[in-house]
């Protein structure tokens, strides 16, 4: 990772309530997620973005659209944390965009890691990922909470060491939380609520 700190500065919106920090690199629509999502990493920095539409106030959304208005400096984007970092307010095909860069805090660094061997790939998967997986049960409708981080993640390594349905990722980490509910698992309580 490199050191590149990106920092906050005072937003001049143009004309028409656009605005980019100079340091974020000039992507557009034909840029690779990849790339950018690469981009926000080497600044150890989490991508947020708002849309107006569901952010601004309803009045104005409503004159935008009705009134065909260009400008947006009404809208002031809410930013997801206090120490969030505006980095961009462009036009998109849906309406006015925010993107904002989220400072990752160490704790959000620990990471389940299954190292493998030649050929093959070494995956990192954030705890945070793990903890919101136990309370939306996306696929297998068990849901908990998780209260001994480092439990967990011991938990995750030895299931992931020995299971052989690594080509469904999402659904496996879905199912190792289930599991880990169903047989009581001394790290996650249930929670019965959506």
């Amino acid at each position: 990772m490199t050191n590149n700190v990106i920092t906050k500065l005072p937003v001049e919106r143009n004309e028409k309530g656009f605005w980019k920090h100079p340091s974020l690199p000039n992507f557009n629509e034909n840029t690779d997620s990849s790339a950018i999502y690469q981009w926000f990493s080497e600044h150890n920095l989490e991508l947020y973005f708002t849309m107006m539409d569901d952010d601004a106030d309803q009045e104005f959304i409503d004159r935008w659209y009705d009134e065909g208005l260009d400008d947006c400096s009404p809208w002031e984007p809410t930013q997801p944390s206090e120490d969030s970092i505006l980095l961009a307010i462009y036009d998109t095909e849906d309406g006015p965009c925010a993107w904002f860069g989220k400072p990752k805090q160490e704790s959000n660094m620990e990471v389940v890691v299954k190292f493998t061997t030649d050929g093959k790939l070494v995956v990192e998967i954030p705890a945070e990922y793990l903890e919101n997986a136990f309370e939306m049960g996306v696929t297998t409708n068990c849901f908990g909470k998780v209260t001994n981080r480092q439990a967990m993640l011991q938990y995750f390594a030895h299931e992931f060491a020995n299971s052989d349905n690594d080509s469904k990722f999402g659904r496996l980490i879905d199912e190792i939380c289930a599991e880990a509910i169903e047989n009581g698992e001394h790290f996650v309580t249930e929670n019965d609520e959506e």
